[in-house]
């Protein structure tokens, strides 16, 4: 996480491969693998990446991960 907030491009590729499976499981279960679904998901992962200038510290850059 903490490379990833300095910008760190393969931070955030280690990141999404660390994550992928469990945010898509949480999004299939309540959205389905439609296109709902699947725009939820990439919303995710936009929203992760926006979140990382807003982040204090890594811990709380997860932290928003999961709210989103």
């Amino acid at each position: 996480m903490a490379k990833f907030m300095e910008g760190d491009a393969g931070a955030f590729e280690s990141l999404y491969e660390r994550y992928k499976g469990r945010i898509y499981r949480y999004v299939a279960r309540h959205c389905g693998t439609g296109e709902q679904g699947r725009l939820l998901y990439r919303k995710v992962w936009a929203g992760f990446v926006e979140a990382r200038s807003r982040a204090s510290s890594p811990r709380r850059l997860k932290t928003q991960l999961y709210k989103m």
